[in-house]
């Protein structure tokens, strides 16, 4: 009774103790494995060690060896912490393949990136290719333009020019005029003087005729040396009247002139609707240009806005496949959890064969050795990926700060295209301001030259009163018979004599108002059309050989005539 009383309270002393023993073990084991695996974190115990315990209390129970109990928790704590090591080592080759398969992932949305990157830099390219092309379009157009100026600016340095020149040829033909019209006041003066002077000398006639009788002799020599110099004075007025015809001529051409600056004018105006035309084709162009830039800056636009949702449709999908990966990761996690259940419960059945796990457990040390390898190497590949990555990445970086670049170089391009076109419109400007100038000084010009059509009427006017002032002046002869104012000077001379019939056969009689009305004639005609001829000498010839004194109206040089010298008639001598 006592034996059999004391088993019992031996027992679970050595239940104590095998639970202090497994206790122990387990404590040893969790220190080897905390300094096997540093990093592992504390966990509770499985229920694989659990069922490991109940069996070694059972095998205990049956069992009455002691060693045989050691040897078993001993190895069964070898395999728990082999197999606690093999866990980890599959949770970070998991771990490590989820990694790979991540870089992987990332590496290929990379490259995906990158080669959308480099479609995008080829079409800005292509785009660029464009703008430029069209830059240098608008740069052959700019330079055509200002060609176009300069051809419009000389022209406009011409015109201005010319019409210098007929401005000064117009100033030069209001100073002639100005002379013209002195020279005809100073010959209308003149004309009146001579006309007093005539009247005197039809009255000293009168009175002469009392004593023409007594010096008819010297009268007719007197009167061939006057006939002779009327035969010069026909010959002057013959040289006169071609240089009437001369001035005839230079007014025809003068008038020729006029009509090839009208010509001109029109030619002008021709010429300035042909810029206009130009110009409005010019700014039509220039409003498509505008209008096509802006079809191709949201045509652009467009592009990159569905280029964009595509990308954000490409990442939404790839995340899509990413949780599908990880989801189907999990189940196969599950998966192997479930295996490794059943291997326990394999190991659970292979407890009899402890001889054999010693060697298995080598082989799974070798292999977990081998799996650090593998870890060690697919780092080392993680690594050179990662680099690969920061090295594609800065190159795409590159590549987007070159983007940029050349953005904001095509922009500064368009700007710079923007400020031509508005330096070539306010050029357009000046030239249309100039134009119009160039219009009022036309439009000047034409009043100018209605003004000088209103001093040609003027002139003709004052000829028209030459004229008849010619036709109401009266005629008279240098002879000894009383001057008869005759209606018109066709008549013969005959009829104005009445000393004898032998006297009135001679030719040699002079109309010496009719010959100075011819005169004054000729000069006003003369210098109306711009001779610069001294007429009044030439007409009043009788009157600068002669001097205008009543009692010399016959004096004759003894050198020109054979007749001796008469006496002044007026002067009579004393008896």
């Amino acid at each position: 009774m006592d034996q059999d009383s004391s088993e019992p309270r031996e027992e679970p002393t050595a239940e104590t103790s095998t639970d202090s023993g497994v206790a122990m073990e387990t404590t040893t084991t969790r220190d080897e494995g905390n300094s096997s695996t540093e990093s592992e974190p504390e966990s509770e115990p499985s229920p694989v060690a659990a069922d490991i315990v109940a069996e070694v209390r059972e095998l205990y129970r049956n069992a009455s060896k002691l060693d045989v109990l050691i040897r078993l928790v001993q190895s069964r704590t070898v395999e728990l912490r082999y197999q606690r090591q093999l866990q980890i080592c599959q949770a970070a080759f998991e771990e490590g393949v989820k990694e790979k398969t991540r870089l992987q992932l990332d590496l290929a949305y990379y490259d995906k990136m990158l080669a959308v990157l480099q479609r995008g830099a080829c079409e800005a390219k292509s785009q660029l290719a464009t703008v430029t092309q069209q830059h240098g379009e608008a740069v052959r157009m700019v330079e055509k333009l200002d060609l176009k100026r300069t051809e419009l600016i000389r022209e406009e340095q011409l015109i201005k020019a010319e019409l210098a020149g007929y401005r000064e040829k117009f100033e030069e033909m209001q100073r002639e005029m100005q002379d013209r019209a002195t020279r005809f006041e100073a010959d209308r003066r003149r004309c009146d003087q001579l006309q007093v002077q005539l009247d005197k000398l039809t009255e000293a006639n009168k009175a002469y005729q009392k004593t023409v009788s007594d010096s008819e002799v010297k009268q007719r020599s007197m009167v061939s040396a006057h006939s002779a110099r009327l035969n010069e004075m026909e010959n002057l007025r013959a040289d006169l009247e071609a240089k009437l015809k001369d001035a005839q001529d230079r007014i025809e051409r003068e008038q020729r002139a006029n009509a090839l600056l009208k010509e001109h004018t029109d030619t002008v105006l021709q010429e300035k609707t042909q810029l206009a035309m130009d110009l409005a084709m010019v700014e039509n162009r220039i409003a498509a240009m505008e209008a096509d830039f802006n079809r191709e800056t949201a045509a652009l636009e467009a592009k990159w806005k569905a280029m964009v949702e595509e990308e954000t449709a490409r990442m939404n999908d790839k995340i899509a496949e990413m949780v599908r990966a990880t989801q189907e990761l999990t189940a196969e996690k599950d998966s192997l959890v479930a295996k490794l259940a059943k291997q326990k419960e394999a190991t659970a059945e292979m407890e009899a064969k402890l001889g054999g796990m010693q060697t298995i457990l080598d082989d799974r040390n070798n292999e977990i050795f081998s799996l650090h390898s593998k870890i060690n190497a697919e780092q080392k590949r993680f690594e050179e990926a990662k680099q690969q990555h920061s090295q594609e990445t800065a190159k795409s970086n590159n590549q987007l700060s070159n983007l940029l670049k050349e953005s904001t170089e095509k922009d500064s391009k368009i700007a710079r295209l923007e400020q031509n076109i508005t330096d070539q419109n306010n050029a357009l400007s000046t030239i249309k301001s100039q134009l119009e100038s160039k219009d009022a000084e036309i439009n000047q010009l034409k009043e100018q030259h209605l003004n000088v059509g209103h001093y040609l009427a003027e002139i003709r006017q004052l000829e028209a009163q030459l004229e008849k002032r010619r036709a109401s002046t009266e005629t008279a002869q240098i002879t000894s018979t009383p001057a008869s104012i005759l209606d018109s000077s066709d008549e013969l001379p005959a009829k104005r004599s009445c000393v004898s019939p032998s006297y009135s056969t001679f030719q040699g009689s002079v109309q010496r108002r009719s010959f100075f009305k011819r005169s004054a004639s000729v000069t006003a005609s003369a210098n109306l059309m711009n001779l610069n001829l001294n007429v009044s000498s030439v007409s009043t010839v009788n009157v600068d050989d002669e001097p205008m004194d009543l009692g010399n109206l016959s004096s004759v040089s003894a050198a020109s005539s054979s007749v001796r010298p008469v006496k002044p008639f007026f002067r009579r001598e004393k008896k």
